[in-house]
């Protein structure tokens, strides 16, 4: 390492392009979470992202769609980070950097995309990310004991100096998300369509939908946000529709101008009401704890059919089938739960189609229809004939780091390690992978609530790691165990004692056995219908976690050594300590309405004293 500071604490400069102590793939919310300086984390065993070189890469990018409801972070190519508004924007913000000036309940891509680049900014991140970059694989190096990152340069004026290079580091974050790969549906004759072909993750937002005949495939949480923001616009609409889900209420409205300077004055206030809707939103978490008895259930399922027979209230052969084709068949959970206002609306609209019979293959000008099934009462002439096909199918969700090619310790693929499907311990370190973490890894995606609650007790875990192994890599060698008396020749009283921490078999299986029989008995496992929280190979609910946020953010709360190869060289470095106490954050009311109205009113005066004080009146004009 370049510089003169000791070992890590170095800035990472132009001569330390190759090294740095952590480094972070992703920059989208997980990356900053994982990126910003632990003056948040004071009461973590960690080090000082001020201090240790750190390097972001990865670059951010946007993936915007027409309903303006998905966002990343902009520039570069590969990070495509997926935040669907589906929560409320107070909540869907870090708990450390609320946001006092949404102008929306669900805010839209830009107003996203502004307060993530404000908190990027305020914390000075920019200057740890390289943009235009990709990661192509990550090994680990048994003799060196760090990661070595190969990565190419994407950027056009980037390449000239250099379009490849490797990258050494002593812990590495994998930041890359579950929903950032595009699935694509396996339809024969899908390139063959002559017409323009976009998928959702990939937002063409120069291209005019006005007067166009468009088809969607698929019927899912994107597609019900896209069609309301697009019927208006096309010409027709088709949409061809396999399972319908659970749609409730959004309640979308304007925050007014009052409202938001309150929060700006008294951010108390605003934490209180955050506060307020993560604790309903942990009270949702019934619906999958106990769902037969859970009284949210029925208020979704009831929300749901009185909003379908609102837009399809007779009883006519068009609506009677309508309101049939629309009407889940699982329980409520077992798919992701929808919100929407103008869904249903917008399908009650004359020049659109619902086409729920199976696409037998795609030709130049449409989806060729199965017309052996059930006849279809809502179909019009030609509206198989598309200038634009949407493809609204998702992500590949089962497959957790990709593309990046991993290999850990002893040479082991990952897709070795992960042969029977994606498990970790607490959904951050993986087996085999030494001196690592994910974020928003196996088992630790929601139903009910925001992932950012998630992914902020992730990153305090990581930090956890990572503080071990720098700490320990400043420990002489002596002092180590389990380590090579000496390093190309050099004095093992003054080398450092390498530590590398990995979980233990016994540790995964534990965590993943409870896993799967608490998931087991969740809606999720409801054989009635099949969800991206599901490996269709075996049934095996890979992407959720089975508790509510709390649960999550105690037990990640802190990190036991003993469940770690190399824990116990932690210990012993650390006199006996058996964890790392990382702390968990608490979204929780703590404040009662009185105190919080004390508050507000003592407030008030400081402000108003304030105001004359500034204005040169002093007491006296105050007291009149």
């Amino acid at each position: 390492m370049g510089g003169t500071k000791p070992w890590p604490e170095v800035p990472v400069g132009n001569e330390d392009q190759t090294s740095a102590a952590v480094v972070i793939i992703g920059a989208g919310m997980g990356g900053a979470y994982s990126e910003l300086p632990n003056e948040q984390y004071q009461d973590i065993d960690s080090a000082d992202s001020n201090e240790a070189d750190l390097v972001d890469i990865q670059g951010w990018t946007t993936n915007t769609l027409a309903a303006a409801v998905m966002v990343c972070v902009p520039a570069g190519r590969k990070c495509t980070l997926t935040l669907i508004s589906i929560v409320w924007s107070t909540l869907y913000s870090y708990s450390f950097e609320q946001n006092p000036s949404w102008t929306r309940e669900y805010p839209g891509q830009e107003e996203m995309l502004d307060y993530l680049i404000s908190v990027a900014q305020k914390w000075n991140l920019y200057k740890y990310v390289r943009f235009n970059t990709e990661v192509k694989s990550a090994t680990w190096n048994d003799t060196t004991q760090q990661w070595n990152l190969d990565v190419s340069v994407v950027g056009g004026k980037a390449m000239e100096y250099g379009d490849k290079y490797t990258i050494s580091s002593d812990f590495l974050t994998c930041a890359i998300g579950q929903l950032n790969r595009p699935s694509y549906p396996k339809i024969d004759g899908l390139d063959s369509f002559e017409g323009k072909m976009m998928h959702s993750a990939r937002w063409d937002w120069t291209y005019d939908l006005r007067d166009k005949r468009v088809g969607i495939i698929g019927a899912g949480a994107t597609s019900i946000q896209i069609i309301p923001e697009i019927v208006d616009r096309v010409k027709h609409l088709t949409i061809y529709h396999r399972s319908p889900h659970w749609v409730t209420t959004r309640n979308d409205q304007n925050v007014p101008k009052w409202r938001r300077n309150l929060f700006y004055y008294f951010p108390y206030i605003q934490s209180r009401i955050r506060a307020g809707m993560h604790d309903l939103r942990e009270g949702y978490h019934e619906v999958w704890r106990d769902n037969e008895n859970s009284d949210y259930a029925e208020e979704f399922t009831q929300d749901c059919l009185t909003k379908m027979q609102k837009s399809f209230p007779s009883d006519s052969e068009h609506d009677v089938w309508m309101r049939e084709q629309l009407t889940p068949r699982y329980q409520v959970g077992c798919k992701r739960i929808c919100v929407s206002d103008d869904y249903y609306p917008a399908l009650a609209k004359p020049h659109v189609t619902l086409e729920p019979r199976p696409i037998k293959s795609i030709s130049p000008t449409g989806p060729v229809i199965d017309t052996s099934s059930k006849p279809n009462p809502t179909a019009v002439p030609d509206s198989d004939n598309l200038d634009v096909l949407v493809l609204a199918t998702g992500f590949q969700t089962m497959s957790f780091l990709a593309p990046i090619d991993f290999t850990g310790r002893n040479g082991r693929k990952l897709g070795d390690i992960w042969a029977n499907g994606p498990h970790s311990l607490n959904g951050v370190t993986v087996q085999d992978l030494p001196n690592f973490g994910m974020m928003y890894g196996p088992n630790t995606n929601l139903g009910h609530s925001s992932i950012g609650l998630m992914l902020e007790a992730q990153s305090r875990y990581i930090a956890g790691l990572a503080g071990a192994v720098l700490d320990g890599r400043k420990e002489p060698r002596n002092r180590g165990a389990g380590t090579k008396p000496k390093a190309m020749g050099k004095d093992p009283a003054t080398e450092p004692a390498m530590l590398t921490l990995y979980p233990k078999p016994e540790a995964i299986s534990r965590y993943n056995t409870e896993m799967q029989a608490r998931l087991a008995q969740t809606p999720f496992a409801d054989p009635n219908c099949s969800s991206w929280y599901k490996d269709p190979a075996t049934g095996k609910i890979t992407n959720n976690w089975p508790g509510d946020c709390r649960e999550f953010g105690t037990r990640l709360s802190k990190v036991e050594w003993d469940d770690y190869e190399g824990g116990d060289q932690v210990k012993r470095m650390r006199k006996g300590q058996k964890q790392a106490d990382v702390g968990r954050v608490k979204e929780d009311i703590v404040v009662s309405d009185g105190m919080l109205m004390l508050m507000g009113a003592v407030s008030a005066v400081a402000g108003v004293a304030g105001w004359y004080l500034r204005k040169g009146r002093g007491f006296g004009g105050l007291l009149g």
